[in-house]
């Protein structure tokens, strides 16, 4: 069974108030190019279909779309299911008749834990579909049993499925959770419930062959490739200028067991962080940037002018006319300027301040500027006597 595993799509959200919808429509054409190529039995959307509950027209319009190409022309099977981005009733609507067109889309969980079964020349394979959901939300579905974590929902669940798999066929589950040890990014809307147990460990889910994640933005694996996050298609926040996004292409043999390789996304204008100066009213690149950014990249510049510079956003934006970040070198660095509680303690006010503008201005505090920092603090020691 070949499986074309993504996630996150996050169709309709801005950046920095920049629609992405263009960026998001370039992808969706590459994923729909891959679909050709390697010819899948199944296309995995593990959630974050959309950014909101209620999407804007144009989103919900390029996803049907991108539905109908796969679907209809290209006749491969769709499994997805809703994220915490998500409205559940928007997705569920039709989903009945769409299924058989092999478009398998849900909203809400219902049990027993819905299975989609396709075929290949070594039996069947059972998906498993799991859309987000809060433990509280559980009241509804299973009767004189709480459950305060999303570990104790998902444990539950997986029990529950274990319990009804015809024994000897294929399993792989489809779902949207946060993983204890999973590297999450500043784009993601974080899973909380009561005493932020939102995480879940990797082991709950060994008992398939696969399991297909949707949630964190940056690829990753667990128990030995068997569960994976795909990741997010695009780059939606500056904390993931170091992901390589992409598709990930997973096969299940007759044994059960997987192997899986990486199809790389290429966005028409990349998300960046890079440094420059100001000079004379006019932004140049370092030279010792990783990167070279192309003019209408998503870029977060950071300035290495050792003073303030007016207008300085006009300036750079002349050049790169999408940045949309400007930290000043200096305040980019603040979290390494943190003083530790025993410096404070056997410090003079003089020492403190001297520390401190040297990690600021690279340079000791020169003589006068010294004196004049012993008087001002002289000063008001007097003022508060």
């Amino acid at each position: 069974m070949k499986i074309l595993h993504t996630a996150d799509w996050h169709l309709g959200r801005t950046f920095k108030g920049y629609s992405l919808l263009d960026e998001q429509k370039a992808i969706l054409n590459q994923i729909i190019e891959l679909c050709k190529i390697h010819q899948p039995d199944v296309l995995l959307i593990a959630g974050d279909i959309y950014d909101r509950s209620v999407p804007p027209a144009e989103a919900v319009a390029l996803f049907n779309g991108f539905i109908a190409e796969i679907i209809l022309n290209q006749e491969t099977a769709i499994i997805a299911i809703a994220g915490n981005h998500d409205s559940a009733e928007r997705l569920n609507y039709a989903r009945e008749i769409l299924a058989y067109r092999e478009f398998h889309i849900f909203g809400y969980l219902t049990l027993p834990v819905p299975r989609v079964t396709l075929e290949d020349t070594f039996g069947k394979v059972h998906f498993y579909c799991i859309p987000y959901i809060e433990p509280e939300q559980m009241k509804h579905l299973v009767a004189n049993q709480t459950f305060q974590t999303h570990q104790e929902v998902m444990q539950f669940l997986v029990n529950q499925i274990i319990l009804s798999h015809p024994p000897g066929d294929r399993a792989v589950f489809v779902g949207h959770s946060f993983i204890i040890g999973g590297e999450g990014s500043e784009s993601e809307r974080p899973i909380v419930c009561v005493g932020g147990s939102e995480c879940i460990d990797a082991q709950v889910f060994d008992f398939f062959n696969y399991t297909a994640l949707g949630h964190l933005h940056r690829k990753q694996t667990f128990l030995d490739g068997k569960l994976q996050y795909s990741g997010s298609i695009f780059k939606y926040s500056f904390s993931e200028v170091e992901h390589t996004k992409s598709l990930t292409l997973t096969e299940i043999d007759a044994e059960g067991n997987v192997t899986s390789e990486y199809l790389p996304l290429t966005p028409e204008n990349d998300v960046l962080r890079v440094k420059g100066k100001i000079t004379e009213g006019r932004f140049t690149l370092s030279e010792n940037n990783k990167v070279k950014p192309k003019t209408h990249d998503y870029l977060e510049v950071v300035l290495e002018n050792e003073e303030i510079v007016l207008n300085a956003m006009q300036i750079v934006q002349k050049k790169f006319p999408n940045t949309l970040s400007l930290p000043p070198i200096k305040s980019y660095f603040m979290h390494q300027l943190a003083i530790k509680p025993e410096n404070i303690m056997h410090s003079s006010e003089i020492e403190l301040f001297q520390d401190f503008y040297k990690k600021i201005s690279g340079k000791d505090l020169d003589e006068t500027k010294e004196n004049f920092l012993a008087g001002a603090i002289k000063q008001a020691k007097a003022d508060e006597e």
